[in-house]
Order: structure tokens, then sequence, then C-alpha cells
């Protein structure tokens, strides 16, 4: 009777040994899983911090790009109402004043024209780079999953 008693507390203990040994290796498993989780969601917010600031940027910048054209616009504007102004106040004697008058409005016009096709390219590039951001946004979710 001692003796069998014996061998099942030897085989209780290593039971025990393998269980605690398994339980180690899972929690080493589950430390290095969460460790790199851990890792992965830093760098998610690296990412959406350096993203919102890019965003930010490019916001100031097209911001700035507008007001620069509206405020070139508006000085064309401006212009060619001075020069519609002074046509109708001065009856033009020459034909070569009116020449030159109309070529004038017709430079302004065409630099206006230049610089609406200027806005419109650059609006064009950045909703291109807006989707190219919302695009690495997605793909970095998705790869977080």
């Amino acid at each position: 009777k001692g003796g069998n008693g014996t061998n099942t507390n030897k085989s209780s203990v290593v039971a025990l040994r393998q269980e605690n040994q398994q339980v180690k290796n899972r929690l080493a498993f589950l430390q290095q899983e969460f460790a790199t989780l851990e890792q992965q969601v830093r760098a998610l917010v690296s990412d959406r911090r350096l993203t919102a600031m890019h965003h930010e940027e490019q916001r100031e910048q097209r911001e700035a790009t507008e007001a620069a054209y509206l405020s070139k616009l508006s000085q064309y504007q401006q212009t060619i109402q001075e020069l519609e102004d002074s046509l109708e106040e001065t009856p033009i004697s020459h034909n070569e004043d009116f020449l030159t008058l109309s070529e004038r409005c017709t430079s302004l016009e065409s630099a206006n024209a230049t610089l609406a096709m200027e806005a419109r390219l650059q609006q064009q590039q950045y909703e291109r780079c807006l989707d190219h951001i919302a695009s690495h946004l997605v793909q970095a979710l998705l790869n977080q999953k």
C-alpha cells in the first residue's frame, strides 16, 4: 500500500509540473502577443498623428493658395473694372489706344483663366492626396485586424 501511494504522489507531482510548465509557456506566449499588439497600437496612433498633422499642413497650404489666387483674381477684376470705367468715361479718339486697352483686357482675362485652371488643378491634387491618405488609413486599420 505504501509503495502505491508514493507512485500516485510522484505521478501527481509530475503532472502538476507539466501543467505548470504548459501554463508558463502559454503565459510567455500571451505576453509576447500582448507586446506585439501594444507595439502595433502605438504605431497606428503614431501614424494617425502624422496623418492628422499632414492633413492640417495640406489644408493650410490649400487655404493659403486659395487666398493668393483670390487676391490675384480680385486685383485682376479691379484692373478690368478700372479699365472698363476708364473706357466709359473717356471716349477713345484713337484706334491705337482702343487696341492697346483691348489687348490689356484680353491679357488680364487670359491670366484670370490661367489662375482659375491652376486653382482647379491644385484642388484635384489635394483631393487625390486626401484619397491617398484615406486609403493608407483603411489599409492600416485592415492590417491591425
